[in-house]
């Protein structure tokens, strides 16, 4: 690859010499061990990217595959709901991969929530669907994927679901930075937006709970139960929990001796 891309360096770590003789003439023989060291915490130049540039969709022919229809049929003759929200899972993923290139390999983009799980309509198995989805909001690090699961037969939503992904380098394991997105249809800058705005609350609402050392409350609340739990121990009211026991001396065996009289 190219310095630019990956700062890549050469280096001649080894070379030997050989000496030899074809034809009353000599030769002097060079062989160079070349070893190519690549800087992965240099990652490529972030791109600014529309929605459907990653944009992903599945369609399935529920109507004339009855292998599909095995594959996903529950109990009472539906989809499995299960089955669409792991596909979903799958293609979100995949959409993540396709807004990080050309970076995605130098990172590790894993889900960090899914929310917003709503069934609008449960999918009837002999009808044809399709799963669609785009990324429809990005900050620094993170991105979030709105996903969604369409009857094609009529054109109805049956499911949505978002999905949170985050990226962070393979070698220092820190949050690395991702390709922006920029809307391209008045539609997808209103959920754009709505997206933004929402988790800027939701970071305020965050900083409103943090106490004076700087610790959130759920750091708080531990240090009482830690600092009760020690004050408990010291007191004479605390009882020591039982001894340890294996499995099989805990083993018991009833045999019950039953006859029949016949009289």
């Amino acid at each position: 690859q190219s310095q630019e891309q990956y700062s890549t360096t050469l280096r001649v770590s080894t070379s030997q010499y050989y000496n030899q003789r074809c034809d009353s003439h000599a030769y002097t023989i060079v062989v160079l061990t070349i070893t190519l060291f690549v800087d992965f915490d240099v990652l490529p130049s972030l791109q600014s990217k529309s929605p459907q540039d990653s944009a992903g969709n599945i369609t399935y022919d529920f109507a004339n595959n009855l292998a599909l229809q095995d594959a996903y049929r529950s109990p009472w003759d539906r989809v499995r709901i299960g089955r669409i929200l792991e596909d979903m899972d799958a293609m979100a993923g995949t959409i993540a991969y396709d807004h990080c290139l050309p970076a995605s390999p130098l990172l590790h983009i894993v889900t960090a929530k899914v929310d917003r799980i709503f069934c609008h309509q449960r999918a009837d198995i002999g009808r044809a669907m399709a799963l669609r989805g785009q990324v429809a909001w990005t900050g620094r690090t993170s991105m979030e994927i709105y996903m969604v699961a369409v009857d094609l037969d009529s054109d109805t939503l049956l499911m949505h679901a978002n999905f949170t992904f985050v990226a962070r380098s393979r070698t220092t394991g820190k949050a690395a930075a991702i390709n922006a997105i920029v809307p391209s249809t008045p539609e997808e800058q209103e959920e754009f937006d709505g997206r933004a705005a929402k988790n800027e609350r939701a970071r305020q609402e965050r900083g409103k709970h943090a106490d004076v050392t700087g610790r959130n409350e759920h750091d708080r609340y531990s240090r009482m139960k830690h600092q009760l739990l020690a004050e408990a121990a010291q007191s004479s009211a605390f009882i020591p929990a039982p001894p340890l026991k294996y499995i099989e001396n805990t083993y018991t065996m009833v045999v019950l001796h039953t006859h029949t009289t016949v009289t």
